[in-house]
């Protein structure tokens, strides 16, 4: 007699039997699972496999869109991870780690519903325009 896995999806953070965002829990003594996330959110997903008896198991993730938010064009493509050039991070380039400089242009692309972070520090106290 086979086993039953069930599977739980949770986005940045353990998933449990309380707290998931996606599973197949379908049973009957099969390790057959399947989850489609259609629009995930950028960041890392956990996947927790819950034995119902002993037994293995095994699954492959499947990603259908090559870079997250085209590296938000401060990095390279490497199939499906970008590559970031010197002085941005994240999961899609999106976050500058060095000072924005004065007078000097930036250009980005960001996805709906997502961000682009980005950080200045004036020289003094009077007023600065952002264009």
């Amino acid at each position: 007699m086979l086993g039953d896995v069930d599977l739980y999806v949770r986005y940045e953070d353990i998933p449990n039997f309380v707290n998931w965002d996606y599973a197949d829990y379908s049973g009957d003594n099969t390790t057959n699972f399947s989850v489609n996330i259609t629009e995930p959110s950028l960041g890392y997903w956990y996947l927790g496999f819950y034995g119902k008896g002993a037994t293995s198991y095994q699954f492959k993730v499947s990603e259908y869109r090559k870079c997250p938010m085209k590296c938000s064009n401060h990095g390279t493509c490497l199939g499906v991870r970008c590559s970031c050039r010197s002085g941005y991070s994240g999961l899609a380039c999106g976050t500058q780690l060095a000072y924005l400089e004065n007078n000097v242009a930036v250009t980005g692309y960001v996805d709906e519903n997502y961000w682009n972070y980005y950080k200045f520090l004036p020289d003094s106290m009077k007023s600065f325009l952002l264009r």
